[in-house]
């Protein structure tokens, strides 16, 4: 197929394929003619924002105490 349709059909794919949320759609091309190959993505990759900020620890950004107990203010902070 020539590059404009397999163009086309990566778009389409990426659109449109049941499997668009977990794998990529890549050109390839090998001796003039143009193919369009499906690659899985690396797990987080085909998560949305939501599901990574579920997966994320939440990190308290005033602790109430440090290490080996120490408060805080005591450690000047």
């Amino acid at each position: 197929m020539e590059r404009a349709e397999a163009e086309q059909l990566r778009d389409r794919l990426s659109a449109e394929h049941p499997d668009r949320e977990t794998h990529s759609f890549i050109l390839s091309e090998r001796d003039g003619e143009w193919t369009v190959a499906k690659v899985a993505l690396p797990p987080t990759m085909g998560l949305t924002d939501t599901a990574l900020a579920a997966r994320q620890p939440v990190h308290d950004h005033e602790p109430t105490s440090l290490p080996g107990g120490i408060k805080p203010d005591a450690a000047g902070f």
